[in-house]
């Protein structure tokens, strides 16, 4: 409800977003849409493979086994076309900010977080917590742990472990959509269990379905 509120805030009388508020709309939607933490829009691409149309993105926790690798791919096939153009369009605003110095990439961060901001402001009237740039991707997570199994929550999101989304992020239960990304199988496959976990581990095997393991 909060999103949506702030999503109908960026609009004048006529309907129209200017230059900021346009920014925002396609981060936000490219976020609610892949999951990305908002760094790892600088050094994510969109690739065309025989599977369909992938995002390609560098983790930015990749360090001490906290990611599922140096690389996660994100499947888009079964996106809407307004979310593609916004995943688009945010790689396109983010290559053009960091062309514009080495501090480029976190100046953009910095203005979209101030516009947020300030139409959250508008969109919720005054608080003590109001939605953050990392909001979107905890929404993210939220949708895909309503329809996936913790495996693949955990590398869509990168994770090593799926026990980060379960600790850290939120739950299904504030789901506002369906997810319709895919992981890489091959990343699921490599996605660990903690060793302390109550349920029993699963694995996706070849074929894309998963096996309860002893």
């Amino acid at each position: 409800k909060e999103i949506k509120l702030i999503y109908m805030a960026m609009r004048d009388a006529e309907g129209k977003l200017d230059e900021m508020s346009d920014q925002l709309t396609c981060f936000m939607v490219a976020s609610i849409s892949t999951g990305l933490r908002p760094s790892e829009w600088a050094q994510a691409d969109l690739v065309q493979e025989s599977t369909g149309l992938q995002l390609k993105v560098v983790n930015a926790k990749a360090t001490n086994g906290r990611a599922n690798g140096l690389y996660r791919h994100i499947h888009l096939d079964g996106l809407l076309e307004y979310q593609v153009r916004a995943i688009q369009r945010t790689l396109k605003n983010g290559k053009v900010a960091i062309q514009q110095g080495p501090d480029g990439y976190c100046r953009w961060q910095q203005r979209l977080r101030n516009h947020l901001r300030r139409v959250a402001i508008k969109a919720l009237g005054r608080r003590v917590r109001y939605p953050a740039l990392y909001t979107f991707r905890h929404q993210f997570a939220a949708n895909a742990k309503k329809s996936l199994s913790q495996e693949e929550v955990a590398a869509l999101l990168g994770h090593g472990s799926t026990a980060t989304a379960g600790r850290h992020y939120a739950r299904a239960s504030s789901a506002n959509g369906a997810n319709v990304v895919r992981p890489s199988v091959s990343e699921v496959c490599t996605v660990r269990a903690p060793a302390n976990a109550r349920y029993p581990s699963r694995r996706m095997d070849q074929a894309g379905k998963f096996k309860t393991l002893a």
